[in-house]
Order: C-alpha cells, then sequence, then structure tokens
C-alpha cells in the first residue's frame, strides 16, 4: 500500500488495484475538514465480503457497510479496527457527493 494525504489527512491506495483504505475516524475527518457532515456507516452483519482487513493481525474478514439512507455507497468496514475500504473509483466518488 502506498501512503497518500489529502487536508492533512494520511491515507493508504493499493497500486495494484487502485483501491483506498481509510483508517477509523479518517472519513469524518476528510469530509469536516471539506466542510461537509460527518458520515455514518452502519455495518450488514450478515454480508461478509471476500476481502480480508489489511490492518489487523490476523486478518479479519470485512462486512459490507451502507453509507447513505438510499443504499447508493457499499463499502468494506473492518468490524474490528472500524477501517474502511473503497473499491476502484467509490473513494473519489464519495468525496463528489454533495452530502459529504
Amino acid at each position: 500500500m502506498d501512503s497518500q494525504s489529502m487536508i492533512g489527512v494520511d491515507f493508504e491506495c493499493c497500486p495494484r488495484c487502485t483501491g483506498v483504505w481509510l483508517d477509523k475516524g479518517e472519513l469524518g475527518a476528510l469530509t469536516r475538514s471539506r466542510g461537509g457532515r460527518a458520515l455514518t456507516i452502519e455495518i450488514q452483519k450478515e454480508r461478509k465480503t471476500e476481502h480480508f482487513c489489511p490492518k489487523c493481525h490476523p486478518p479479519s474478514l470485512l462486512f459490507e457497510g451502507n453509507h447513505s439512507a438510499d443504499g447508493e455507497f457499499l463499502l468494506d468496514v473492518c468490524p474490528r479496527c472500524g477501517g474502511l475500504w473503497f473499491d476502484r473509483g467509490e473513494f473519489p466518488r464519495l468525496l463528489k457527493r454533495p452530502d459529504s
């Protein structure tokens, strides 16, 4: 993973798949620093993904989480550390939303 920074918040990008990993609290810090409101993520405990957390040891399976009430954004959330995984293109798309 490669480290990146945006508005004083550090996060990681995968050079292979261009996905983005945010540690717990980093998404809220990014949206607040851009003048948006804090975002809430609802974890869908019954919906495990095939992805593992890149931070937890031993690795924890990620769960699906909804960012918004309309269910437009399904993110992968680590139930142990609270980190978020964005597949290719999801992170910039989320930041362009008017409610973020």
